[in-house]
């Protein structure tokens, strides 16, 4: 969820990077097209550019760019400069705001070559508020994880848990083995997380998909893992619902289907 949230931001940040005040270095002219843009989507983000060093050339928070510190999270910015493909962290403390982050980076591409990493962290509220505005009902849980399994959204009781990781066994699941062998295996793969609501003649039904795509080939396993049949056997007995895991070749795909509470 938090990488699906996170992807919709890449080609504003890429529509940034394209801009001739930025390739000029006029970051004055610079900062009247993000001061829009975070008007827009995100009044309390950051917008950041650095030099393949994690040098700060540019913040949206001070113009006093020489008295920032080098960026802390330089295998990001490694990683942008060298694959060029947008990127996305996971949480960790800002060296701007010394607060919790996740951010999305792009380089700033002139002739070829990578001139710069654009970074934009959203605010961290605005997962909170997703998921509290999107509950289904008052007796469901819901968490935002980052790569990592690090929680930082999560309705009930975001107090006690966020910066906690994962239990192992849902973490084994959810992120070691996609980031061992599916597709967060590499660096071009991807996971989506989509949900929708769906109005059946007996009431109301959540259906949550999640996609892996991008990853190495997949093929399906001879006999149903741990991890499947855990999926399932939960998806019907804490939900009430049904599960199914597909092994396709472009990646796996999981849908958990849920009845929701009938409204009074």
């Amino acid at each position: 969820m938090m990488r699906r949230t996170t992807q919709a931001a890449a080609p504003l940040l890429q529509v940034l990077s394209l801009t001739n005040a930025l390739r000029d270095r006029d970051f004055d002219g610079f900062r009247r097209i993000v001061t829009g843009f975070l008007e827009q989507y995100g009044r309390d983000g950051v917008v950041l550019v650095a030099d393949r060093e994690g040098r700060q050339l540019f913040s949206s928070v001070t113009t006093d760019t020489a008295a920032l510190q080098l960026r802390n999270n330089l295998d990001i910015v490694e990683k942008v400069f060298a694959t060029k493909p947008p990127h996305y962290s996971n949480l960790f403390t800002g060296v701007v705001k010394k607060s919790l982050i996740v951010t999305v980076e792009v380089p700033v591409i002139r002739d070829g070559e990578a001139l710069y990493d654009i970074s934009f962290s959203p605010p961290i509220e605005i997962f909170q508020a997703m998921i509290e505005q999107q509950l289904p009902g008052q007796d469901w849980t819901i968490s935002i994880f980052d790569g990592e399994g690090i929680n930082f959204a999560r309705v009930p009781n975001l107090q006690n848990t966020i910066s906690q990781r994962a239990s192992p066994s849902l973490y084994a699941e959810l992120f070691r083995k996609p980031a061992k062998y599916g597709a967060l295996s590499n660096d071009s793969g991807t996971v989506a997380l989509d949900w929708e609501i769906i109005e059946q003649s007996d009431g109301r039904e959540l259906r949550m998909i999640w996609t892996e795509s991008g990853g190495p080939h997949v093929s399906a396993p001879v006999q149903r893992g741990f991890g499947s049949r855990l999926i399932e056997r939960s998806a019907r007995d804490q939900l009430g619902g049904e599960a199914t895991v597909d092994f396709l070749p472009r990646g796996v795909v999981c849908t958990v289907t849920a009845a929701l509470e009938q409204e009074t």
